[in-house]
């Protein structure tokens, strides 16, 4: 009565252990794969601005860019020489210097990520400060002057 147990018991983990990773590799080829960041670039694609700014320890590369077909816009990039391991990392715009907590003129211009550049209006490139700020620990990162970038 256990022979044909043992069998049958041999097969089903002999066919386990040639399913399973079939399964898994099956699985990360269907992945879906996000594209690359697209930059946008003014027709003679200018920039208005690069630099480099450290500020409490932490050295980021800020770049402006000049709008698409001189329309009253610029994009602003903003890459951090290591990476940022706090969550949730949200970008601010504000006409004044953050400290520790967000100003309530203070606008959101999006999620943090790496290669994505934000959308400013050229008024808010001539003056204002940029905040990295973490929601999930609901502190303010960095705050970067525009004005030194220029």
């Amino acid at each position: 009565m256990i022979g044909p147990l043992r069998t049958t018991h041999r097969f089903v983990f002999l066919l386990w252990a040639t399913v399973l990773p079939l399964l898994f590799a099956a699985g990360l080829a269907s992945r879906h794969h996000w594209p690359e960041a697209v930059v946008p670039q003014s027709e003679d694609g200018s920039h208005l601005a690069s630099k480099a700014l450290e500020l409490d320890g932490r050295k980021f590369d800020v770049s402006l860019l000049r709008g698409e077909g001189g329309t009253d816009a610029a994009w602003v990039a903003i890459v951090p020489s290591t990476a940022l391991v706090s969550p949730d990392v949200l970008v601010y715009w504000s006409p004044n210097p953050i400290t520790s907590e967000l100003n309530e003129d203070a606008q959101l211009l999006g999620p943090y990520h790496r290669d994505t550049r934000y959308r400013l209006t050229n008024d808010e490139t001539d003056r204002g400060y940029l905040c990295l700020y973490s929601a999930a620990h609901r502190q303010v990162l960095v705050s970067l002057p525009l004005k030194e970038v220029q």
